[in-house]
């Protein structure tokens, strides 16, 4: 078979594999029977209501004669019996209750189930006949137990079977049982006529009760009250003192005919709701007074509801089941605000502008639409008041904008005109007195007992309570304002609140107005919106003032601290009003709900209309406090009244996921499914490659009248942020890829955006089989095989890399240790130039001297040649170093390569002579002119020609041969070679050679020495960079070695950058000569004082002692050490000319002379630095620093005399000029430095201002220039020669010089122009001066 077929075969194998493989899909046929256990719908399934409880997850279920219901606050699953031996036994439900694990239960005609946790309900197997069951019970332990009419059963769990431990032993069982569990674990079982205790372990009877009446119903209340009811009344039971109560008297006299009670239920703190079979509702309230459900004061408005069931969730909220009406919820959040629910019906849907408690529990209301209302609290009778006076506008209503009650409880009215004060007696209220008002806004009583009324303008009124007459007082100029708020605070002083002006504080007993001091920092961080616009005022028990303003909110105004704060959080930032109950809290009213401030945990709590508050747009100022603690507030939709201690917290919300549908069809929970639980438990949904379509939905269960839930869901790992649904509650996804995804779901409020609850749930979609993990490990398997070969193979190439590697790190290492040997042979090079000075300077000396007779001479010049040689190499070492760190470079320029060749191998002669070598030179006759670094030439002809000395044998010979030659390219090369007759190379190391630290030990073994063998890479490295070759051979005409060097000879293969300006060369040669005779020319007496004095500043005592006696014959020499020392020195010593090292202790030597140019008394005299730093770089910067000259290391004696010389003539040229000259001309600026010009400028300005002045010293010149009397003399004698007083009498001189040439003034105008102060004294000194008197110089022609 081939290769072809094989590999075809494999393949289809692996594909029927993969496809038997697939994971398994959840078919439409598997969905299609399991969803018919129940059913969605906006309706309960019958409304004959038989049974309510509440799962875990605040879902209602509500069992009916037809089915069982499970409410989410917006749908109803209705679920039935739908087959034989699953889900529910029967639609008649009985009872649905949930145990202590969260189980839910499930009694109904045919049998018992619970729900578990994949969402089905589970059957408990029964072989009982009689299968309707009414009763379900938990004791404190757990254990079950269930009652049909005449049975007691308990539950086993392990055996998942009922077990009868009680059944009626009497001769006529009856149906009408009732069972309960005490909160002593003692089961109570109510018949007709009896009542029975038994221990719920034991099942041991402990007591046996028989009843003077006939009881119908039972219900045990707070674990131990068992209440019994028949038509022959009420009894009360205690299970603990096993004696009957005494029943409140309203039940006692309560008389139904006919009748009896069929539920009893709590309600609230401690009402008890009694239903009756006949006669509807009641409600026995904590005064123990029954009122009917058609009762105005009943607490919820039930209509004509037959109640069957009640329940009350874990949220207060109450459940009423009908047999004809379904289920109707009674909300708890309506209760907390709807404490008085009579008052108000009675007051309806209006707007309620003003709400005032008086004296004798009377409340007063003030509506916009009927006027005023007043309510008795005590017998809950609410009264209208017609109308009590005329106004102008001859309204027929009451339109009372605002009530007050005051100390004598005198109710005050306030209308758009007018004040009123008023009297309310035998039922009719009566007008006292009245007052013209216009526009009256608030009322405030202080402590004299005086009304005070403030008005919509400038002015405030005075109500005197002892004559009742009115004084009007202006607050404000009169402009536009209002005053909306004055109360009376705790130190008996009024605080008053205006439109757009500052807080005023009224004294009470003076009545003297002041401005309430406000922080005006505080004042701007409060008032951040708009302007100050308050409405109502408020101070607390504490002392702190409360101001509530339109769009500035609530502010603080602290007792303690005095300063105030705005308080952040509140619904709204429009406030309307402001009241304190009985535990210090803050209730603020607002243009949109209303707030708790909860001082002490500095919480917010809003309230808004979904909470049960009414409504929740408010009025000014509309709110009071009754003595009870109630707290009532007036708004556009009426009243809200409620008591502070009975509002909590707004209660959690649970959010839920409810169904998964895949492609549109129902999931249900089952083992290795797409859920292995019910949604309600958040499990990982697990879905095929096939299945990446699905949706979720969930819900939030919030039983409220108000829709205030809004949904946001995002799907993490697809969506990129939130999904707004609004009110949907379901989320769609289709075709998505594989992967692990996580679908959240969160609620916020319709009117905030503070989220309520968030729910999570994951989601994975498994790959596709080719994509999964064992496809994949097949895949490897596979490729296995393959990847070892290859991984082998990467392996040996890894090998060879790393041997690579290391060899290359050898190598960085070896480079790392030669530049660190090369530096450290650079810095002793370096150190090696100072004593070759001392030797070459001395040695050139005594060459010139006449006193030496002629073979010393000789000797002399093999001295002075080796040293040269020995100072070349140190120099080649250097230049090696800089070969190494390419800083090397080449300067060519025009020469005889034969004359440089004749020179290089002179040197060699004498050792030739001396080994008994001989040495042949060919080709070195004539002249040959090439482009040339006679340097490089040098150094590498060197090399070669010293190891041929070093390996040639005595009697030996050494051939050097110059030649040129034209390779086939048409370039011209000169071929330099330099043969020996030692033992040669051999074939294998003649490339070895050139390497660095490469040695031959004569020239048989090499090795690898890591101190010599530089000499043959340093040449090759010349040749290179010369543009040449350096390459080494064998003698064919016997033995030996034969190195050939070939050098260009075009001038276009050199930069321009390497070659060298001769001219430049050729000026300084010229200036160097002429420098000489110029020294020549000076003439110095011995021994005389008068010689120039230089300044030698160097730490080399021998370098010291070298230019001391080079310099005595012509200079007086002073020394020192440092840089520190030498700058005392020059200001004391006043040296002509300094000469420096530059590398010294301490200060160096271009530090030195920056702190000499820099120093006005010192910059004029001339620096040299001689150092052994030779590099341009090193040159640039000594320059740079100063110095008027740079010379290196060893130096030619004469060069260094001649430029002493030259400085020091051209410093008294300087002189010279500067006594001739009255101003810095040109011929000034020439021989000065720019700070000595400057210096120069302004003394001579200052001697033209003075000129006139006769008494011009150095006292009057150090004040206008501002300068030292120390510095001006040692300046003015360094720069002219001269002290101060002479070169400024020299100055005045030559400026009557000057004017004398001009001819426009006679010679006494021109002495007291030049400050003289008598004509004598004048032309005695200028014929002093010039030799001639002013007649005489007059005549002169110029």
């Amino acid at each position: 078979m081939s290769k072809e077929k094989i590999l075809l075969y494999a393949f289809l194998g692996l594909m029927l594999t993969l496809s038997a493989c697939q994971h398994h899909d959840t078919t439409d046929e598997e969905n299609t029977y399991e969803g018919k256990e129940w059913v969605l719908s906006d309706q309960i399934s019958n409304k004959k209501v038989k049974s309510i409880c509440e799962d875990q997850y605040g879902q209602i279920w509500i069992g009916t004669f037809r089915g069982l219901n499970k409410y989410d606050s917006n749908k109803y699953y209705q679920y039935f019996c739908v087959h034989d031996s699953v889900g529910l036994p029967d639609n008649n439900i009985s009872s649905v209750f949930r145990d202590s694990k969260n189980r839910l239960w499930i009694t109904t005609a045919n049998g018992i189930c619970y729900y578990n946790e994949q969402g089905k309900f589970t059957r408990i197997p029964l072989t009982m006949q009689n299968k309707n069951f009414t009763q379900i019970l938990e004791d404190k332990a757990g254990r079950m137990f269930f009652t049909t009419g005449y049975t007691f059963y308990q539950y086993d769990e392990k055996t998942n079977k009922l077990v009868v431990k009680l059944k009626q032993r009497e001769k006529s069982p009856t149906f009408n049982l009732t069972c309960h569990i005490d909160d002593r674990d003692i089961i109570w079982i109510r018949t007709p006529q009896i009542i029975t205790g038994y221990r719920s372990d034991t099942f041991q009877k402990v007591a046996e009760i028989k009843l003077s009446g006939h009881s119908q119903y039972s219900y045990l209340q707070d674990g131990h009250k068992l209440w019994l009811s028949g038509y022959d009344g009420m009894q009360i039971f205690d299970t603990r003192t096993r004696q009957l109560q005494v029943l409140p008297a309203s039940l006692k006299s309560w008389s139904l005919p006919h009748d009896m009670v069929n539920i009893v239920h709590p309600y609230g703190k401690n009402g008890i709701l009694l239903n009756t079979t006949k006669h509807g509702l009641w409600l026995l309230d904590n005064h123990h007074k029954l009122v009917h459900q058609s009762d105005k004061n009943f607490p919820f408005d039930l209509g004509n509801m037959q109640v069957s069931q009640i329940f009350t969730d874990s949220k207060g909220n109450l459940w009423l089941g009908s047999e004809e009406d379904g289920v109707k919820t009674i909300y708890r959040y309506q209760d907390m605000f709807n404490s008085n629910l009579a008052l108000q019906r009675s007051v309806g849907k209006q707007a309620v502008l003003a709400i005032v408690p008086d004296h004798t529990n009377h409340l007063w209301i003030a509506t916009k639409k009927d006027g005023i209302y007043v309510y008795d609290l005590e017998n809950k009778q609410i009264k209208k008041i017609p109308k009590v006076y005329q106004n102008s506008n001859d309204d027929k209503k009451n339109i009372i904008t605002n009530l007050y009650v005051d100390a004598r409880n005198y109710i005050w009215l306030a209308d758009a005109e007018n004040v009123a004060k008023c009297k309310y007696e035998n039922g009719e209220l009566r007008v006292v007195d009245s007052y013209p008002i216009f526009m009256p806004m608030e009322f405030a009583q202080d402590k004299q007992g005086n009304m005070w009324v403030s008005t919509a303008g400038v002015d405030i009124y005075l109500i005197s309570h002892q004559d009742g007459t009115m004084t009007k007082k202006q607050l404000f100029p009169s402009t536009f304002t209002f005053i909306p708020s004055i109360i009376c605070l705790n130190n008996g002083n009024l605080l008053v609140s205006a439109f757009y002006k500052p807080i005023l504080e009224i004294d009470g007993k003076t009545k003297v107005i002041r401005e309430f001091k406000v922080n005006p920092t505080d004042w701007k961080k409060c008032i951040k919106r708009s302007v100050y616009i308050p409405t109502k005022t408020l101070q607390d028990s504490k002392g702190n003032i409360w101001f509530g303003t339109v769009t500035n909110g609530l502010l603080k105004y602290d007792a303690n601290t005095h300063r105030m704060q705005p308080i952040p959080g509140l619904s709204c930032s429009d406030i309307s009003s402001i009241e304190e109950d009985k535990n210090g809290n803050l209730w603020v009213s607002t243009m949109y709900g209303l707030n708790k401030l909860d001082i002490k945990a500095h919480k917010i709590t809003s309230y808004k209309e979904a909470d049960g508050i009414g409504g929740f747009q408010f009025y000014d100022r509309a709110s009071c406090k009754l003595k009870d603690g109630t707290l009532i507030f007036g708004g556009t939709h009426g009243l809200t009244i409620f008591n502070p201690q009975n509002v909590t917290t707004n209660q959690p919300i649970n959010l839920l996921f409810e169904n998964l549908k895949v492609h549109n069809n129902l999931v249900q929970a089952k083992e290795k499914g797409n859920i292995e639980e019910s949604m309600e438990h958040s499990p990982h949904i697990h879905l095929g490659y096939k299945e990446n379509s699905f949706s979720i939905s969930f819900s939030a269960i919030d039983y409220s009248d108000y829709k205030r839930i809004h949904y946001f869901y995002q799907l993490e790992g697809f969506d990129k942020s939130w999904v707004d649904a609004g009110s949907n509650t379901e989320a769609y996804y289709s075709n998505l890829p594989a992967g692990c995804y996580t679908f959240k779901v969160k609620i916020v409020g319709n009117d905030n955006n503070h989220t309520i609850a968030e729910k999570s749930i994951k989601v994975s979609i498994a790959p596709e089989p080719w994509n999964a993990w064992w496809a994949w490990c097949l895949y490897i398997l596979l490729a296995t095989g393959a990847g070892y070969a290859y991984i082998r193979f990467k392996q040996r190439i890894n090998m060879e890399k790393e041997m690579a590697r290391k060899a290359e790190v050898e190598k960085e290492q070896e480079q790392r240790i030669n530049k660190m040997n090369m530096s450290f042979f650079a810095n002793i090079s370096h150190e090696f130039r100072t004593p070759l000075t001392m030797i070459s300077g001395p040695v050139e000396q005594l060459c010139e001297s006449t006193d030496i007779n002629k073979h010393n001479k000789q000797l002399l010049n093999i001295i002075n040649r080796s040293v040269n040689r020995m100072l070349k190499l140190v120099n080649q070492l250097l230049d090696f170093n800089k070969l190494e760190n390419d800083t090397l470079r080449l300067h060519v320029k025009l020469c005889d390569i034969v004359t440089e060749m004749q020179r290089i191998i002179d040197l060699f002669i004498v050792n030739a002579e001396e080994k008994g070598i001989t040495l042949n030179c060919h080709g070195l006759e004539g002249s040959y002119l090439i482009w040339l670094d006679v340097d490089k030439l040098e150094k590498i002809i060197n090399n070669l020609m010293s190891n041929a000395m070093k390996f040639t044998p005595r009697g030996g010979k050494i051939d050097v041969t110059l030649d040129s030659e034209i390779d086939k390219k048409g370039m011209q090369w000169v071929k330099i070679t330099v043969a020996d007759t030692g033992k040669g190379i051999p074939e294998k190391e003649l490339d070895n050679i050139f390497k660095r630290y490469y040695q031959l030990n004569n020239q048989s073994a090499s090795t690898i020495n890591w101190g010599t063998g530089i000499g043959l890479y340093y040449a090759r490295s010349l040749a290179l960079l010369h543009h040449g070759k350096l390459f080494a051979n064998n003698r064919k005409d016997c033995q030996g070695a034969v190195f050939t060097l070939a050098l260009p000879t075009h001038e276009e293969i050199y930069s321009d950058a390497e070659k060298r300006n001769l001219e430049e060369e050729q000026k300084m040669e010229l200036s160097a000569k002429k420098d000489s005779m110029i020294a020549n020319k000076i003439e110095q007496e011995d021994g005389s004082d008068n010689r120039p004095k230089v300044l030698i500043v160097d730490d080399d005592t021998e370098v010291v002692h070298y230019l001391r006696t080079l310099l005595a014959t012509d200079y007086h020499v002073i020394y020192r050490f440092d840089a520190e020392s030498a700058l005392k020195a020059i200001r004391e010593e006043e040296p002509s000319l300094i000469l420096s090292d530059v590398v010294m202790p301490g200060l160096s030597g271009y530090e030195l002379c920056k702190a000499i140019k820099q120093d006005i008394q010192l910059c004029h005299i001339p620096v040299i630095l001689v150092t052994a730093k030779t590099t341009p770089e090193n040159q640039v910067e000594g320059l740079n620093s100063g110095a008027d000259a740079y010379v290196t290391k060893p130096f030619t004696p004469k060069v260094l005399l001649a430029m002493i010389n030259s400085l020091l003539t051209n410093r008294e040229k300087a002189k010279t000029i500067l006594n001739n000259a009255t101003q810095t001309d040109k011929s000034v600026e020439e021989v000065l430095s720019p700070q000595d010009k400057a210096f120069m400028d302004e003394l001579y300005k200052i001697m033209e201002q003075e000129l006139a002045n006769s008494e011009l010293d150095v006292n009057k010149a150090t004040e206008l220039m501002h300068i030292s009397r120390t510095k001006l003399y040692y300046k003015v004698k360094g720069l002219t020669g001269e002290n101060p007083s002479v070169f400024f009498k020299t100055y005045k001189l030559n400026r009557a010089a000057a004017l004398i040439v001009e001819g426009k003034y006679n010679i006494s105008e021109i002495a007291y122009m030049t400050g003289f102060n008598t004509l004598s004294h004048f032309s005695t000194s200028f014929k002093k001066q010039f030799g001639c008197s002013p007649s005489e110089y007059s005549k002169k022609k110029y």
